[in-house]
Formats: C-alpha cells, sequence, structure tokens
C-alpha cells in the first residue's frame, strides 16, 4: 500500500485514475485516486499520507465548480460517495461529511424518473446553485436540463446506491 501511495502521489496527485506508466487522468473530476484510498490509509495507520489526502480533499475538491461533464451515477456513488463516507466514519471529521451531502445533493436528479431508479449516467451543469433547496428539487432538475434520459440501470448498481445513499441519510 505505502508504495502504491507514493506512485499514486507521484504521478496521479488530485486526478481520477493513474493509468500505467507514470500517466493520469481525470474522467469524473472528483480526485477519486485520493478519495479511494482515504479509509485504507487511515485502517493500515498511515496518518502522514491520510493527513495528506484529507488536507488535499478539504481544501481542493470543490463540487460547485467542476466543469459540466457527464458522470456515472454508479460509479460516482460508489467511490466517491463511499469514499467520503467511510473515510468520515472513521475519522469523524465533518468536512468530509459535508462533502458527502454536497455530493449526494448533486446526484440526487439522477432519481427524478418514474420508478426511482437512477439513470446511468447525469450531466453535472457548471453553474451549480450553492445550496440546492430539496423542496424545490423537481424545479431545480428542470432547470439544470442536464440529467441524461434513456440508457439502462444495471440492478446490482440500485442495490449498492441504496447502501450509500442510506448511510447518507442516517447520518444527516
Amino acid at each position: 500500500m505505502i508504495t502504491s501511495a507514493l506512485l499514486r502521489r507521484q504521478h496521479a496527485w488530485g486526478r481520477d485514475e493513474l493509468v500505467g506508466r507514470g500517466e493520469s487522468r481525470d474522467w469524473l473530476h472528483l480526485k477519486s485516486t485520493i478519495i479511494d484510498s482515504l479509509d485504507t490509509l487511515k485502517l493500515m495507520g498511515l496518518q502522514t499520507q491520510y493527513k495528506r489526502g484529507l488536507d488535499h480533499v478539504l481544501m481542493h475538491l470543490d463540487l460547485y465548480a467542476l466543469p459540466f461533464h457527464e458522470v456515472s451515477v454508479f460509479e460516482t456513488t460508489i467511490r466517491i460517495l463511499g469514499g467520503l463516507l467511510s473515510a468520515f466514519h472513521l475519522s469523524r471529521d465533518v468536512g468530509l461529511l459535508t462533502k458527502a451531502v454536497q455530493l449526494g445533493e448533486m446526484l440526487l436528479p439522477a432519481f427524478n424518473t418514474s420508478l426511482g431508479v437512477a439513470l446511468p449516467n447525469l450531466m453535472i451543469p457548471k453553474d451549480l446553485p450553492v445550496e440546492l433547496d430539496l423542496w424545490r428539487l423537481p424545479a431545480c432538475v428542470q432547470a439544470m436540463q442536464g440529467v441524461k434520459q434513456g440508457g439502462s440501470t444495471v440492478i446490482a448498481a440500485v442495490g449498492s446506491l441504496s447502501l450509500e445513499f442510506s448511510t447518507l441519510s442516517h447520518l444527516t
């Protein structure tokens, strides 16, 4: 883990994925390599690496300044929302829970379907309001005009999404 943490720090710090040979890429634009590893670093007692990653996430993950792009609701939920919630459970750092709440609110429009089953993909608008008004969520969804319609959702994703969103609901 120490070797892989050092490689990620050297080649993919603040990026979503280390793709090999010192190259990295962003496909979620959410610093997923750092968020993915926070709970493992904490569990392994690698406090220096954990603190470095935590500080980076808290200072540089600005969910309201994301570029306009399409995200996989499943991948974003399990890797980012799940990672934030897991790290919060281990550390009780309220900043992580705050980021998780913000991300959960951003993903909620994906559930605005006839069955309440999340769409597989969601377009994240560049100009999200700083505070989403959950009482006006349908109006917010209409204003976003970026919710991608169509596609199919894998049934396993439904169960997985319920785990993270149930945890988020329980904590808030």
